[in-house]
């Protein structure tokens, strides 16, 4: 079954291909970009079902729980090599935290609202979970050490310093 690229292609590139009737896109293409097409507001974006195994993920506390955390932590390492990219090429440093911070939320799986995966997330997320202590005493810390020294670099830095040698 040939499609128009086939055509095109078996036609040497003499003939160019015509845009399916009702598809935006390629008819912006076809016009360079000058019809109306290009000033026109982005159709609302659509939900797409989840399929069922997606689903079933969310009602697996530890599966969703650790999906949640494997996925949040590739995302954060890929945003900050986007983001040292992003500065080596000239973008301001608010620029690139909004990019990061959009990458990270757009790559990290969130399980669906009141599911027993969201339950789990939030709880392992939640200040009362011992796990957590010990980076939220570092963070405390740091904000104590911004406010004596006046600085704020010297508390992210102190921050740090603790994080790493827990």
């Amino acid at each position: 079954m040939a499609d128009d690229l086939d055509n095109w292609l078996s036609s040497g590139g003499a003939q160019a291909p015509q845009p399916q009737q009702g598809d935006p896109v390629d008819a912006w293409l076809q016009s360079g970009g000058a019809s109306e097409a290009s000033q026109e507001a982005p159709p609302a974006a659509q939900s797409v079902p989840r399929p069922w195994y997606d689903k079933a993920i969310d009602y697996v506390p530890g599966l969703a729980s650790s999906i949640h955390t494997a996925s949040g932590t590739a995302a954060s390492g890929i945003a900050g090599v986007r983001d040292i990219w992003g500065l080596l090429h000239g973008q301001s440093l608010a620029d690139v935290d909004q990019s990061g911070q959009n990458y990270i939320r757009a790559n990290t799986y969130e399980p669906a609202p009141g599911t027993p995966g969201a339950v789990a997330v939030k709880a392992g997320e939640s200040n009362w979970n011992p796990l957590n202590w010990p980076g939220l005493a570092t963070a405390k810390v740091g904000q104590g050490v911004n406010k004596m020294t006046g600085s704020t670099m010297a508390g992210p830095i102190t921050e740090g310093i603790l994080n790493f040698g827990m």
